[in-house]
């Protein structure tokens, strides 16, 4: 089973993603953490894409189809989170994986302003926020690093990045509609409502 998670930043894709790769036995990759990663392990990749993301920008198609499409080889099932985000992306990716759910996860502009200027996150990607609380320590509960701000969740590339989304991202609404594959979900309802009601799709009775 392969499952698209499509949404705003800080809609929950990532632990919504988690919570299902783990559930269902699937993979779950997330091109954000992924990008992370390359930039922190310094290769060229990362650095190129993070001149993108630092500015609140969308990275180019040919940087994220690279590292996605290798990590993709050998997997059986996934859960996919930030990408595809373009109907180029979703293009090329069609000729890699048949996807059986797209979910949308909706939720109005305010909502996704006030997760994204809450949430805080480790080097090691372990994410605090609307599902997990922000410890008074400060500290990861998980490896005791300092959580902080991501760089692309600071105040004034918030804007940027959602007029991003709605330009790029959107349009992959239609392209799903049209091979019936996409549903979609209240996503500022409680963190535990959100997992249900995707369960209740991908697992009709």
């Amino acid at each position: 089973m392969n499952i698209l998670l499509i949404g705003p930043q800080g809609s929950g894709k990532g632990t919504q993603g988690r919570i299902i790769a783990q559930q269902y036995g699937l993979a779950h990759i997330s091109s954000g953490d992924m990008f992370r990663d390359e930039y922190a392990l310094g290769t060229d990749l990362g650095i190129k894409a993070h001149v993108y993301w630092n500015k609140g920008q969308l990275v180019p198609d040919e940087l994220t189809l690279t590292m996605i499409l290798k990590r993709l080889e050998g997997v059986n099932g996934c859960v996919l989170d930030g990408f595809p985000r373009t109907v180029p992306q979703a293009e090329a990716l069609e000729k890699a994986l048949k996807l059986d759910y797209v979910i949308e996860l909706d939720q109005p502009k305010q909502v996704t302003i006030d997760r994204l200027s809450s949430r805080r996150q480790c080097d090691n990607n372990h994410v605090y926020g609307t599902a997990r609380p922000v410890p008074a320590s400060g500290l990861c509960e998980d490896c005791s690093k300092p959580l902080k701000q991501r760089e692309d969740d600071a105040p004034q590339k918030i804007e940027q990045r959602l007029n991003e989304y709605h330009i790029k991202t959107k349009p992959l609404l239609d392209f799903y509609t049209k091979r019936r594959v996409l549903y979609k979900v209240d996503a500022a309802q409680p963190p535990e409502k959100v997992t249900a009601d995707i369960v209740k799709i991908i697992t009709p009775p």
